[in-house]
């Protein structure tokens, strides 16, 4: 038959324009594994096969997870999960008492069709001593012979019904089951490629573009010695590294319990580390994330951080989600929101939090999210790769914040950032800024210069917020509903506006002055105290100020604004 030779991209290279025709020597190729040396991520082809020898700076590993699949044994359909090594350790062990109550259900039945079967083969001796009244006696009465018969048919059924029965409960849970569960272990690690000084000194220009490209590695089913040797900082080489497609504009790499990673043969130095492009974990303050989530790089990596601040609220949306209020010395405000379980009672790696708030955290992988222009503050979201930092990554900037946390300043700060997120009042907000939050009561409605346009779907509203003149703002109608239901929260008087906004004609030609100073009425009756979220236009022409427009309505909150008021005083 004949013989083909199969040239890959990623295990080739132009040779120099004076090299000899035919094999390498060995001697040539022993310092890098026998193989050709890849330099270069860049150099790597996604379609190009495997990738013979690299060394590969890790910059970042993420925390071990695992591929969780459930089979449908019906349609064959596959549904996979990510989950984290308590995830997986709670899964497991639904899985196990599952499976031990469905085995015990099933172990009676097993052993009694089992045992019916197995003594079918008995031997006569056996069977005469069981049918008897005495089974005791009637052994004692057989013979020598007799016994060893009935002893060693005692022990070859007790293992003949051991076995007939696991696989009789096997064979049911089978039959049962209608899906079937199997996960694999495996990590995710950010690397550069190692560049050697010599490789640096010759092309300066490849090598400043070379290092900023970064490559992901996926090492499926992941054994202890590969964890052990992946570690952030260390220069590993391996060999013959799958190649998937680029993702996120990252090159995808994957490797497998029988990849080969070795360190690397030789000494590095932090500043060929440096030059490889690697930078040590450094926590973000919150400045910073702020400013990042006004202006976000469309770079995922670019928006993963490490946080060490100080959270002085946890609150839930749901049975599913969790949001976290963070802030440090600076007094700005990060919200970290988290997606889990409703078994999770603690998302946010705490403890008891009820009884420890304020607490200094450190966090791994944090993605910043839109800057959120109501709450005035960075928006955080907790992703897969988002874990709890080990203490040793960020000790000095923990102990510092700890110290400042502990300190009288830091506890009267957290105190009053506590008392105005729970009043909803941003610490940015205010005249200088488009996003304004109005604490007041709502004296009356009126139309848009004098004329209501159903098509407009708003209208104007005037608030009373403690100043000279009263506020006038643009009020949404699918908002009146929202202040209708709030303002009769604590009261326990219905009023006559009720059966009239159910009604669908409150708002036609004939009722518009009616019911406008109806609602007006009846919110000057209620005395609701109400906290308005107000946009300002961010441009506008003439001398006139627009008219600010109500984005959002919620009752305020008069213990936090009392204990705020007195703090300001």
């Amino acid at each position: 038959c004949p013989v083909f030779l199969k040239i890959s991209a990623n295990n080739s290279r132009l040779a120099r324009w004076d090299a000899k025709l035919g094999f390498v020597h060995p001697k040539y190729t022993a310092h890098q594994g026998g193989s050709l040396l890849v330099k270069c991520l860049g150099d790597i082809f996604p379609d190009g096969g495997t990738v013979p020898v690299i060394d590969l700076v890790v910059c970042k590993k993420y925390q071990r997870m695992y591929l969780e699949k459930i089979t449908d044994n019906k349609n064959q359909s596959i549904v996979t999960n990510h989950l984290t090594e308590a995830e997986e350790a709670a899964r497991q062990s639904e899985d196990d008492t599952s499976h031990q109550r469905a085995s015990e259900k099933f172990a009676e039945t097993a052993h009694k069709e089992c045992s019916e079967e197995i003594d079918e083969d008995a031997p006569t001796h056996w069977k005469d001593m069981m049918d008897s009244n005495s089974p005791e006696e009637h052994y004692e009465k057989l013979g020598v012979a007799e016994k060893k018969i009935v002893n060693d048919w005692t022990q070859k059924r007790m293992l003949l019904l051991q076995s007939m029965v696991s696989k009789s409960i096997e064979d049911s849970l089978k039959d049962h089951s209608s899906s079937e569960r199997t996960s694999a272990p495996y990590i995710k690690v950010l690397v550069k490629a190692f560049y050697h000084p010599k490789r640096i000194a010759r092309n300066l220009d490849h090598h400043s573009r070379a290092r900023k490209m970064t490559a992901e590695v996926t090492i499926w089913r992941v054994s202890e010695e590969q964890l052990q040797l992946i570690k952030e900082g260390s220069v590993v080489r391996m060999k013959n590294l799958g190649v998937k497609s680029d993702r996120d504009g990252l090159l995808q790499l994957s490797a497998n319990p029988d990849t080969q990673m070795e360190p690397f043969p030789g000494d590095t130095t932090q500043f060929q580390l440096i030059q490889s492009g690697y930078e040590e974990r450094c926590p973000r303050s919150l400045i910073r994330i702020n400013l990042m989530s006004k202006n976000l790089e469309p770079s995922r990596l670019a928006r993963e951080v490490d946080v060490v601040a100080c959270i002085v609220k946890i609150q839930k949306q749901g049975d599913n989600t969790s949001i976290a209020y963070l802030t440090d010395e600076s007094g700005f405000l990060m919200i970290l929101e988290r997606n889990h379980s409703s078994q999770n009672n603690d998302p946010f790696h705490l403890g008891n939090f009820e009884a420890s708030l304020p607490a200094v955290v450190a966090f791994c992988n944090i993605h910043v999210a839109s800057f959120d222009t109501v709450e005035q503050c960075a928006r955080g979201a907790w992703s897969l790769s988002s874990c709890k930092a080990p203490r040793h990554l960020m000790q000095l900037r923990y102990e510092e914040l700890q110290a400042w946390c502990n300190s009288f300043s830091g506890v009267e700060q957290c105190r009053y950032i506590l008392d105005r997120t729970n009043a909803g009042i941003p610490i940015c907000a205010g005249l200088s800024n488009r996003h304004m939050v109005c604490i007041g009561y709502i004296l009356g409605f009126d139309a848009h210069d004098g004329e209501f346009d159903p098509a407009v779907s708003s209208m104007n509203v005037v608030i009373d917020y403690g100043d000279e003149y009263p506020l006038s703002a643009h009020f949404p109608l699918h908002l009146l509903a929202e202040a209708l239901r709030l303002s009769q929260i604590d009261s326990t008087t219905l009023h006559d506006v009720e059966p009239l906004m159910a009604q669908g004609n409150i708002f036609d030609n004939v009722n518009i002055p009616f019911c406008l100073s109806m609602l007006g009425e009846y919110f000057q009756n209620n005395q609701t105290l109400f906290h308005f979220s107000v946009e300002r236009a961010s441009c506008y022409y003439g001398n006139e100020l627009p008219v600010p427009e109500v984005t959002k309505i919620s009752l305020a909150t008069t213990d936090a604004l009392s204990r705020l008021h007195l703090a300001g005083g």
